[in-house]
């Protein structure tokens, strides 16, 4: 989503309108689900994907036609090769693809960019809300602890709950609402050499990164690029900087068993989102032994992502920092699946 808005601002910097196209609506199976995005300009695609293949090449053709018309436009694509309709396409699903004009010096939607850009920046709780009755109008930011703007009904606000794209009927409209991107945040205990290779990875995957390590060099946040924040500290006194949340993904992969031990007794005293720790099946039986024998629980170290990383048999720095970047990634949606599941809609 930065990106997109990062290309939009651009556009409206240069006098250049362009092309905003996000799948709305899916069913059956489809190569992108609600929530993909692109950016269409007069010379073509700019950034984003929505999937690619036949579906991406037409409606990268569409977006253009629609810019030279200056209009929206919502149009759903069926994927089935039986339909006379279909793009040849063997998938089966259907996809609904909202093509939003941005004309570069539209007041609406210069301030609707900044209001993005500043929501991304400070990573609120925020929408953004499509009337699907009237698609030339901007979508409306919405702080789901703020006030609804525009012409958006009230009774919308409470519905906007989860983690991804919602479809909603109300007061006989229809309405798509995608929350803004937060970024999890990972906690990573040890600056090291894997720790260089996965910070940059996980902020490209919309992680928000902080490396905590007792080593000043090793919390250099030039040698960190792409994490949001570092922390030098002692792994007996953690709690001094640092407090875990209950939305924390948790890293464990420091210079030493001692030290991975502090780091994980500390976590495993509060809520968190996901907990792995790097390192042998020998290690990890020692360390349960000992955490058994101070109280902790044996669901509690069930719990425990350990060894880290999807099994794929790493050995360099960069491929452990795959592997588990991998386990982040699908702890993370399956999260976001179950906290979106349980909102009423």
């Amino acid at each position: 989503m930065k990106t997109i808005f990062n290309e939009i601002l651009h556009h409206q910097n240069h006098g250049l309108d362009c092309m905003w196209l996000s799948i709305v609506g899916d069913r059956g199976s489809a190569p992108r689900t609600s929530g993909a995005h692109m950016l269409v300009d007069a010379e073509g695609r700019v950034c984003g994907t929505i999937g690619g293949g036949a579906v991406e090449f037409r409606c990268e053709q569409m977006a253009r036609e629609q810019l030279s018309e200056k209009r929206s436009l919502l149009h759903e694509f069926k994927l089935n090769t039986a339909d006379t309709d279909a793009l040849n396409m063997i998938c089966g699903g259907n996809v609904t693809v909202l093509f939003r004009y941005v004309p570069a010096d539209d007041r609406d939607w210069q301030n609707l960019t900044s209001l993005v850009m500043t929501g991304l920046d400070s990573r609120r709780h925020c929408w953004l809300v499509d009337d699907l009755s009237d698609i030339d109008l901007p979508p409306v930011l919405a702080e789901t602890e703020g006030a609804l703007t525009g012409s958006l009904p009230e009774a919308l606000l409470p519905q906007l709950q989860g983690e991804l794209p919602l479809n909603i009927s109300l007061e006989g409209r229809q309405f798509y609402a995608e929350p803004l991107p937060r970024g999890e945040r990972v906690i990573i205990f040890g600056g090291g050499h894997i720790s260089r290779e996965l910070t940059p990875l996980l902020a490209h995957l919309d992680f928000r990164v902080t490396v905590f390590d007792s080593r000043p060099e090793y919390t250099d946040p030039a040698l960190l690029p792409g994490a949001e924040k570092t922390v030098l500290g002692d792994y007996d006194h953690i709690g001094d900087k640092l407090t875990i949340l209950p939305d924390d993904y948790i890293v464990i992969m420091t210079n030493g068993h001692a030290n991975d031990y502090d780091a994980q007794r500390f976590v495993m005293q509060y809520d968190h989102a996901y907990l792995g720790v790097i390192g042998s099946r020998a290690k990890t039986a020692l360390l349960n032994k000992r955490f058994l024998a101070e109280g902790f629980t044996k669901e509690q170290l069930e719990k425990v992502y350990t060894p880290i990383g999807t099994a794929i048999k790493a050995q360099t720095p960069a491929e452990i920092a795959v592997s588990i970047a991998g386990e982040l990634i699908l702890v993370r949606a399956e999260r976001r699946q179950t906290l979106s599941s349980s909102c009423p809609v």
